[in-house]
């Protein structure tokens, strides 16, 4: 990055892969949550050096509907990011549309300055973080 700055970033995912996730996601370790953890914790070390601080949220799938976007209002409330980031099981599992809607809601309203960005398979948070700040790259 040309700024120097670093770039705080509120990520939010499940904890496991959709069913639709790419063949080789599912078959490669499995979808278990671990292996899916690890998938996004290495997308994270391939930006580790450009000035991302990345906050890094997973809800179990029971708990999209119940406890996590009142989770998610908090921590969008905690500071001020420059960047909120949906990961595509929330966006592309069609029983949770009205949860993505409400996270891109409170996105917009509560952190308006922070810019927008939507993952499209568990390892290529580093992509999209690429994509939403690229003016800002070297």
């Amino acid at each position: 990055m040309t700024t120097g700055t670093q770039k705080h970033v509120l990520v939010l995912g499940l904890t496991k892969a959709p069913p639709f996730a790419p063949a080789e996601i599912l078959k490669e370790g499995g979808p278990s949550e671990a292996s899916l953890r690890q998938r996004i914790l290495d997308s994270l070390t391939l930006i580790k050096d450009l000035g991302y601080q990345v906050e890094l949220h997973q809800a179990k799938p029971e708990e999209v509907t119940t406890t996590f976007a009142a989770f998610v209002e908090e921590r969008l409330r905690s500071r001020k990011w420059d960047g909120f980031v949906i990961g595509f099981g929330l966006r592309g599992i069609p029983e949770y549309t009205a949860d993505f809607e409400q996270l891109v809601n409170a996105g917009r309203e509560i952190a308006p300055g922070a810019k927008m960005g939507f993952t499209t398979r568990p390892d290529d948070l580093h992509v999209t973080l690429k994509r939403m700040f690229a003016e800002e790259k070297a």
